[in-house]
């Protein structure tokens, strides 16, 4: 059940698209949100202004966790001692859709604390950040690591907020094909989405035969889906389908690599090709 979500949160303009769409999620599940947030010392080591924290706040310098609390019922009219206006105005949007959330707040590099403390929930949500140009990275530094190793579901979400149309799921007939299908049927079912479900093999008959056993998964879920077998390599089919379907979710499992990082994978490279989708990847 999709109960807690996590939605990394920064003070840049692109932070708000996925805090908008974990707040919609979470809504539509019924979910707690976890804000979590992480404050860089530009002076190597030294305590960032944060104040004196108050009442159950946990403050510890220079590195670690700073905040950790639960903000339930009405928001004061004044920030809790301690909390950076941006993590404030996501507490007051939560409030304001009446979600439940909590807040994490950490001293140093965003990651691994980040997926490290997204581990209590079922996915966590993070924006691109993209950098323009032939010179610079396509992705922002903290997905580029997180996407090295991930551990727990990963929701990349588009530049910009879009409204639900359709998931798109690439199926695989193994541990990690059944965790993405799951999550994803409950994701699309909480949006009340219709979901596709692809599957891609050598040979098509392979294909259609991985199906029947995605069809037996979702047949506890009250959702409109479509299967689709594909003969051809997934990651062509992929991107193929997502282009001609335009979904606003594309979701795939990720199978243990040797490679340092799973972002070169074609797999990946198509899901996040996909324009105005999210990226759903699944360990």
């Amino acid at each position: 059940m999709l109960r807690n979500v996590a939605v990394g949160i920064d003070t840049s303009p692109g932070s708000q698209v996925p805090l908008r769409q974990a707040l919609e999620l979470a809504t539509a599940c019924a979910a707690r949100l976890h804000l979590l947030g992480a404050l860089e010392d530009a002076a190597g080591g030294e305590e960032a202004p944060l104040g004196a924290p108050q009442g159950p706040f946990l403050l510890s310098a220079p590195q670690g966790p700073v905040l950790d609390v639960s903000l339930p019922g009405e928001p004061p009219e004044e920030p809790p001692a301690g909390l950076p206006s941006h993590l404030d105005r996501a507490r007051q949007a939560c409030h304001e859709e009446g979600v439940p959330c909590r807040v994490h707040l950490h001293r140093g590099e965003a990651w691994p604390w980040l997926e490290e403390t997204a581990r209590l929930a079922n996915v966590l949500e993070v924006g691109r950040h993209a950098a323009h140009g032939a010179q610079g990275p396509r992705w922002g530094r903290t997905l580029r690591r997180l996407l090295q190793d991930p551990e727990v579901p990963l929701l990349v979400c588009g530049r910009e907020v879009v409204e639900g149309r359709l998931g798109l799921l690439l199926y695989t007939p193994d541990a990690a094909g059944a965790r993405a299908l799951a999550l994803t049927a409950e994701i699309c079912a909480g949006l009340n989405v219709p979901l596709g479900v692809i599957a891609a093999a050598p040979q098509r008959h392979d294909a259609a035969a991985a199906l029947v056993n995605a069809r037996d998964a979702l047949y506890a879920y009250q959702l409109d889906c479509d299967f689709t077998a594909v003969e051809g390599a997934p990651a062509a089919a992929l991107l193929e389908l997502s282009l001609e379907r335009h979904p606003s979710l594309v979701a795939l499992p990720v199978q243990p690599r040797p490679l340092r990082s799973f972002l070169p994978h074609p797999l990946c490279q198509a899901a996040l090709d996909v324009p105005e989708a999210a990226a759903l990847i699944v360990p």
